[in-house]
């Protein structure tokens, strides 16, 4: 056994039994000022019941023994058989007693959430024989069958890191049943329901970030860089979430209000859960799959946690950019995503060559960068485009237009979801060539997310160009401004030739901090191969963009279809045998098919060129 992971864990327990009070205070601010002592009265015989029945029986029935998956047996009632320096069968370098204290707190809060449910329409003695029975027909065999020794769902391989089933699952559907079965409270219609104490509620949900600090991080049974990440995520989690309902509450009723705040906070809390099962638990398989080599495993786990912590950040960044896109201003968003990417070249040397942070370094340089980006647009919006601050009215909006945002998001989201497919399935053929490849390859990458971005620019501004001028009825301009942006996607790929001839090698050497010569001439390689191609890539993006303004959701999303299609077809036949040169020719061959296609389809729209009367 190992003392400091004692510590841990018995620090953790007692964080834990803190959320169970905090509910308390939760549930008790929330409610009218006669329920107040009865629901917080609920949470503290709770308290009480849970103990001694999980001494009792309860620990025994879900992770003593076995009978079908589904339950324990009674070989460690009231704790017999257990020495007190005994380490148990389910974490080894902690004793037997901690882990049975720390579930513990698990079984007490799970049957006070579903009190939430029940407030004001159940008698004190109902509650009581309801929790009761429900502890041992519920949770003690849900327990069991997914962290149970032998457990039927644990078996056929349900993962659930810090209770995201056992807790919140069986307390969340039980709840709706129990309020479905109660019905419609009587008089709901005509009573205004009020919080009653905002500083309750506020309490409660500081008790509970404190304590789901024990609750997230003890999942991991040991003090290691899991309990650290897990640690990390729900504070970031209940951080953005509570920041969210603010701003929620600030657009809907023009201020922010504390229970709004308070309520984020505790989603934020139980979001944490997912992401931190989804990012720790989904990741590292995810990675083998596409056969990592083990050299570089651990750097591109941190790198790609790292990054997903800032996928908030990103959301932000193309929520503003585009909203000012809408409204015909194109130049601010590339101005703050020149911005932005400029700092990430120097973040990346000053964490990278500087600070000696490795890839994990460019994965917070690159957060970073975005946030920045994000500042720039929101301070933006807020001082010179107030025009684009919703109000209260702006929220009513007809049905039909619902559907179709919703119907296009869908089709935009397939489309990123493949092309992102397509991706993965690149990088798994080269993840075979080595670590030195995968070195220049990154750089490279690196290097013409940067050198693109006046294309990517470029097209983004289409959709919303083409979008104004359908709805003017303009079609002559769309025509010709489609025709410029051919021409100057020809400007650039032109430049990035020119540019990639002076100092590709030297770009790769400064992003990668290597002077490997296969790091470096494989990155230059990539550089000079893919320069002539940017014209095709403007055009294609600028196409693909044009549809989608144009009403076609699905001939754009065949295209990344094909996209999709083409990196499969490489990865199987054509990297075995050229190696990384296949994999530079890869997206330009690919390219050139798909701008192909979308351009045939451009040319064949209804409203950029009508049939003309005979």
């Amino acid at each position: 056994m190992n003392a400091g992971d004692t510590g841990f864990m018995l620090i953790c327990t007692a964080l834990v039994f803190f959320m169970t009070p905090g509910l308390a205070f939760f549930y008790g601010g929330l409610v009218r000022r006669k329920n107040v002592v009865n629901t917080m009265m609920a949470c503290t015989f709770i308290m009480g019941l849970s103990v001694v029945m999980w001494i009792l029986f309860g620990y025994s029935l879900s992770f003593g023994g076995n009978h079908g998956g589904i339950i324990g047996d009674f070989r460690w009632f009231c704790l017999n058989g257990i020495g007190m320096d005994d380490a148990g069968p389910y974490a080894a370098t902690i004793p037997h007693f901690v882990y049975i204290a720390f579930q513990m707190m698990f079984a007490m809060i799970t049957p006070a959430l579903i009190t939430g449910s029940l407030v004001g329409r159940v008698k004190f003695k109902g509650l009581f024989f309801f929790v009761l029975f429900w502890s041992i027909l519920v949770y003690y065999p849900m327990a069991h069958m997914v962290w149970g020794e032998g457990g039927f769902l644990a078996e056929i391989g349900s993962v659930d890191f810090a209770g995201g089933n056992v807790v919140h699952i069986s307390s969340g559907v039980s709840a709706l049943v129990f309020a479905i079965v109660l019905g419609r409270r009587k008089g709901y219609e005509n009573t205004a329901y009020r919080v009653h104490n905002i500083p309750f509620v506020a309490l409660g949900a500081f008790l509970l970030w404190f304590g789901w600090f024990g609750f997230n991080a003890g999942s991991a049974l040991a003090a290691n860089g899991l309990a650290a990440h897990a640690f990390l995520t729900t504070a970031v989690s209940s951080a953005s979430a509570m920041l969210t309902w603010m701003l929620i509450d600030v657009i809907k009723d023009g201020k922010p209000t504390l229970v709004g705040a308070s309520t984020g906070l505790v989603i934020g809390l139980v979001a944490s859960l997912c992401i931190t099962l989804v990012g720790v638990l989904g990741l590292h398989p995810l990675l083998l799959m596409l056969d990592t080599p083990a050299e570089i495993l651990d750097d591109a786990y941190r790198y790609i946690l790292t990054i997903d912590l800032g996928v908030l950040v990103m959301f932000a960044y193309n929520l503003c950019a585009g909203l000012l896109r809408a409204i015909g201003n194109s130049v601010m968003p590339l101005v703050f995503l020149l911005i932005s990417s400029g700092l990430n070249v120097v973040l990346d040397l000053l964490f990278i060559a500087g600070m000696g942070m490795g890839v994990q370094g460019a994965a917070v340089a690159t957060v970073i960068s975005q946030g920045v980006s994000v500042v720039l647009c929101i301070l933006y919006i807020f001082l010179r485009v107030k025009i684009l601050l919703p109000e209260k009215q702006h929220f009513r909006v007809g049905s039909h237009l619902y559907w179709e945002l919703f119907s296009q998001s869908i089709s935009m989201g397939l489309m990123s979801s493949i092309v992102s497919a397509g991706s993965v399935v690149l990088q798994y053929g080269i993840n075979g060539l080595g670590t030195l490849v995968i070195a220049g390859h990154t750089a490279a990458r690196k290097l013409f997310s940067f050198t693109t971005m006046p294309v990517m620019a470029m097209a983004s501004a289409c959709s919303t160009f083409v979008s104004q001028n359908r709805g003017a009825n303009q079609p002559e301009r769309v025509r010709k401004g489609m025709k410029e942006i051919a021409l100057y996607s020809v400007v650039v790929a032109v430049l990035a030739i020119f540019l990639m001839q002076l100092g590709a090698e030297w770009m790769v050497r400064l992003i990668s901090g290597s002077s490997e010569s296969v790091v470096l001439e494989n990155g230059a390689r990539y550089l000079l191969w893919n320069a002539p191609f940017y014209s095709v890539l403007g055009v294609l993006l600028a196409t693909r963009y044009a549809l989608q303004s144009l009403g076609q959701k699905v001939l754009p999303l065949f295209s990344s279809v094909i996209e999709l299609v083409g990196k499969v077809v490489f990865v199987l036949f054509f990297i075995p045998k050229f190696a990384y040169n296949a994999v530079i020719l890869c997206e330009p061959i690919i390219w050139c098919f798909m701008a192909a296609y979308l351009v045939l389809v451009y040319l064949h729209d209804p409203f950029v060129f009508p049939k003309k009367a005979e």
